[in-house]
């Protein structure tokens, strides 16, 4: 049998070489290979879908919260204390800014900013890709 590290010819029955003192009768034992840390995960990138749900949250919030504050309680309305000999316009009727319901007049506004912000978004959005 020869030996598998030095080469020496060796007697069937040793256990080890008479060259180098190898155990003989056993396979060489593979070298693990060397440690290699693995690569590094690539640089994390906003996902576009998650940017546009974060901003219309965030803008759902803001309309949300100026609805509920801009829309006052039922049943309570504020007016402006009235001088003597001033007529007041009938409820219901329009202000002078020619709207009757002022509230809905806020609220398109909010849509029409909710608009303008996707629209924004959308843009950067396309000019990132």
């Amino acid at each position: 049998m020869f030996c598998t590290k030095c080469g020496s010819n060796n007697p069937d029955t040793s256990k080890f070489c008479v060259g180098c003192g190898a155990a003989l009768g056993q396979a060489a034992a593979p070298q693990a290979p060397a440690y290699q840390p693995p690569p590094p995960p690539p640089p994390k990138q906003g996902s576009p879908v998650m940017m546009i749900v974060v901003v219309v949250v965030i803008l759902a919030v803001i309309a949300g919260a100026a609805f509920f504050f801009l829309s006052g309680k039922k049943g309570q309305q504020t007016q402006a204390p009235v001088s003597p000999g001033v007529s007041q316009p009938a409820p219901g009727a329009a202000s002078s800014t020619g709207s009757s319901n002022w509230q809905q007049d806020i609220k398109k506004g909010i849509g029409g900013a909710i608009d303008e912000a996707a629209q924004k978004l959308k843009k950067a959005v396309d000019e990132a890709k």
